[in-house]
């Protein structure tokens, strides 16, 4: 009983935890929303398509980032 309590204590805390955008400037991350919030997916079908966004978050330079940060 005691197991079955710590198990779902810890599944409980396991899925609190949300993506947030990267509070670092001139971040750069594989998402699958467009507001950069999501980094994990799940489908109802396998093999189903998904959208995938490569977003540049926090950027600090007005030139945008340079290719050798990508």
């Amino acid at each position: 009983m005691k197991k079955m309590i710590i198990a779902l204590a810890v599944v409980a805390l396991a899925t609190s935890a949300f993506a947030q955008i990267d509070p670092d400037a001139n971040g750069i991350g594989f998402y699958f929303d467009d507001s950069a919030m999501e980094n994990c997916a799940t489908t109802v079908a396998p093999f189903s398509p998904i959208n995938g966004y490569l977003i540049a978050t926090n950027i600090d330079q007005t030139s945008g980032i340079s290719g050798f940060e990508c």
